[in-house]
């Protein structure tokens, strides 16, 4: 499978690649130090995380759901955002489970669902799959985010960059100075 960076501006690494079934999977990832006052561990243990994303990134994210499932292991969410495309805003929705893999070690393991109740005007781009995994060690926080999106528009290079910008002001919200 072969790789193709797609930026690499603030030592924070966005690359395409292709499952096998064509679909275009996109990669973030990033090490910096880390502020322990950020306690990102706990929020993604609490299922916060999104909510996270979502005050961080307030002029790209217009409104956010997440729903804890029965367990407080993961939910499902949805993200409107202010980018149009083709006429329509778009949204994305998923499920979510969260594993805790050691105290300084969490991943997210989301996958799409089925909801096709979005507020008027939005259109959903189609994510399969997004993996999100955060370990701490020795004082940085090294950070993978992967999302395999199905869609078959030009869209999905602006989808990636959009991304890559909420990760970009998720990293400052880690990294100690």
């Amino acid at each position: 499978m072969e790789t193709t960076v797609i930026c690499d501006k603030n030592d924070i690494l966005l690359t395409k690649s292709f499952t096998e079934d064509e679909d275009e999977k996109f990669t973030i990832t990033f090490k910096c130090n880390y502020d322990e006052g950020a306690n990102i561990i706990k929020i993604i243990r609490k299922c916060k995380f999104y909510e996270l994303l979502y005050k961080l990134n307030s002029d790209l994210v217009n409104d956010f759901s997440y729903i804890k499932n029965g367990n407080n292991t993961g939910g499902s969410g949805i993200f409107y955002f202010k980018e149009k495309y083709e006429g329509e805003y778009m949204c994305m929705s998923f499920n979510d489970t969260i594993k805790c893999n050691s105290d300084d070690h969490i991943s997210i393991e989301g996958v799409d669902n089925n909801i096709t109740d979005f507020k008027q005007g939005y259109r959903k781009f189609d994510v399969s799959h997004i993996y999100t995994d955060v370990e701490l060690k020795d004082g940085k926080v090294l950070f993978h985010f992967s999302t395999i999106i199905t869609s078959d528009d030009l869209v999905n290079d602006i989808i990636a960059m959009m991304i890559k910008k909420q990760m970009f002001r998720l990293r400052k919200y880690l990294e100690k100075e």
